[in-house]
């Protein structure tokens, strides 16, 4: 299986520059439709410790993608409590200019210019571009942000908190089905009894592990400083309440929220306003050490993964008629040697 990479382009391309830190690293897998082929989503959103001096924030993803295939997502948590429930935590959403706003955590005083940060709404258009990557036998596409459109935004603030930026967005591709979820290879023999009424799927989710990684990718992510270090991580997975997940990391889970949640909800699986009932979220998290006063995260790290086993009711219809063909058959044998031996 492949990884997925984040890494950032600095302005003089000087791949010496120290980058900023992403303090928060978020990632919700909705995988609700199991054993279908409808594709599964992948929200994506990082909140950079500070932006004036990228160019670029680039994400490798091992599977290909169109500009159509990706959404913004920071325009619905202008909503105070989705953004709230995002982060965890109480803000308010203050209005900026243009496509960003200003949001500032109010559980905490607010000389702490460091819990404000620019919720900014990203244009599929201008502010991303996409391009295909191929190289030693794996094909993916390379997402960029242009973090330099976003310059001004920072020297039009009066204080740190506009150094600080938060992205958010959607991506829901066909090809992604089988980037990180994949069956079991049992023989077929072994298949038509195990798979009958349900079956079992295989996550393996990682980021940036170089040794998952086309070589040239690993030297051009080399060229620009390396992998962006990371502060905190959080990973949902979301599915139905008919499926079982088990994985030998802790997690925790709860019922999503309908109240919170109905509105973010993909809107291919939105059949109606009550979807969000049988989802329950899967959360997996690593954070670095906290060792300072201000509460910042000091330690840091670069790279992450998790394996989840899925087990869900998948009813196979071959499998159910061989069996029910076996059935037939071992009937006709049984009568046969009943009526031989006088019975």
């Amino acid at each position: 299986m492949s990884s997925l990479a984040i890494w950032a382009k600095n302005n003089n391309n000087d791949s010496a520059c120290v980058g900023p830190t992403i303090e928060k690293l978020h990632f919700n897998y909705w995988y609700l439709d199991c054993g279908t082929n409808a594709a599964p989503c992948l929200d994506i959103g990082i909140l950079l410790s500070s932006f004036e001096s990228l160019s670029e924030l680039m994400i490798w993803l091992p599977f290909k993608i169109e500009n159509t295939d990706v959404s913004d997502l920071a325009c619905g948590l202008k909503d105070a409590s989705l953004l709230g429930a995002v982060f965890n935590d109480e803000y308010r959403v203050d209005s900026m200019k243009g496509k960003a706003c200003y949001v500032h955590l109010i559980s905490r005083s607010p000389s702490q210019d460091s819990t404000g940060f620019i919720l900014y709404e990203l244009d599929v258009n201008s502010d991303i571009k996409i391009r295909s990557f191929e190289g030693t036998g794996q094909r993916g596409t390379i997402l960029s942000i242009l973090v330099e459109n976003l310059h001004d935004l920072s020297k039009a603030s009066s204080n740190d908190c506009g150094k600080r930026c938060y992205f958010r967005f959607r991506i829901q591709a066909s090809g992604m089905q089988d980037a990180f979820v994949f069956g079991r290879n049992y023989k077929w023999f072994d298949a038509i009894f195990r798979d009958t009424l349900t079956a079992t799927k295989l996550m393996d989710f990682r980021v940036n592990q170089s040794r998952s990684l086309p070589k040239t990718l690993c030297e051009t992510i080399d060229s620009c400083g390396g992998y962006l270090s990371i502060e905190a991580l959080h990973f949902l997975l979301l599915t139905r309440d008919t499926t079982t997940v088990s994985s030998g990391e802790h997690v925790t889970m709860r019922r999503l929220e309908k109240s919170v949640w109905d509105c973010y909800l993909p809107i291919v699986n939105r059949k109606n306003a009550a979807v969000t009932d049988d989802i329950i979220a899967y959360h997996w998290k690593q954070k670095g050490d906290v060792s300072n006063p201000s509460g910042r995260r000091s330690g840091s790290f670069s790279e992450w993964d998790v394996f989840i086993v899925l087990k869900f009711i998948h009813k196979s219809i071959k499998n159910l008629t061989i069996y029910f063909m076996f059935a037939i058959l071992l009937g006709i044998v049984s009568n046969s040697v009943s009526t031989s031996i006088g019975f």
